[in-house]
């Protein structure tokens, strides 16, 4: 949600704003006020009110062995960042790995100081796909390695699925914006797809002034698959 100046100033003097993740999704935007923003666990920075903060919270993997009375503990990821104002991206080269960053770095407006932080570059908008030469292993983001990259034409993205001997394919898309265009990842799905064949994931997304698919394996699996964007 985007406020007008006055109130994102007034929000960020007397709160400090915790985004909540858990299975693929931004879940909740918390506003601490009064003693909550000064506890020890958060940082002294959250009494400045310009500290954000992105918080992920992941049950524990049950496996079948474990007991119906077993204890889990949750897997819990914090990153915190001061604001900063806006600056321009300057797109990066695409290298061999592009990351999905997670939902909550995105709405919390952390991912460029986070992606930097690994290495990790936009490709275009600083809302879409991001890139880097090694890969990253995070609960802070799904990783893919480059195979390929196509112009988003369905007579050429039938062709390469076919020579690679592709079965279940992935749509995703991220970084449209400012394209005019409706694009539905679902009904690809189901069009490329076949039985059986090499997985592959398609990375829709613009790079420079045209829409292109990369062509990518998935390196890591989500807890819950993300929604299409």
């Amino acid at each position: 949600t985007r406020n007008d100046d006055d109130l994102e100033t007034r929000i960020d003097t007397s709160c400090q704003r915790v985004w909540l993740g858990n299975q693929g999704e931004c879940r909740q935007l918390l506003l601490l006020t009064g003693e909550l923003r000064q506890r020890p666990r958060f940082g002294d920075h959250f009494a400045s009110g310009s500290l954000r903060s992105a918080v992920l919270c992941e049950p524990a993997p049950q496996c079948e062995s474990d007991s119906a009375t077993a204890v889990s503990q949750p897997t819990i990821e914090i990153y915190r960042a001061a604001t900063t104002p806006p600056q321009q991206v300057t797109p990066a080269v695409l290298g061999s790995f592009v990351f999905d960053l997670h939902p909550t770095l995105h709405a919390a407006d952390l991912q460029i100081g986070w992606g930097s932080e690994q290495g990790l570059s936009p490709i275009g908008s600083s809302h879409g796909y991001f890139t880097g030469d090694s890969p990253v292993d995070s609960a802070w983001l799904q990783a893919f390695e480059v195979l390929d990259v196509l112009p988003w034409d369905d007579r050429k993205i039938r062709k390469w699925l076919r020579s690679v001997g592709a079965g279940q394919v992935e749509v995703k898309s991220r970084g449209l914006y400012p394209l005019r265009m409706q694009f539905d990842a679902n009904a690809y799905q189901r069009r490329y797809s076949v039985a059986s064949g090499m997985p592959v994931t398609l990375l829709v997304t613009r790079i420079g002034e045209r829409l292109r698919g990369i062509a990518a394996r998935r390196l890591s699996t989500p807890t819950k698959i993300a929604p299409n964007h």
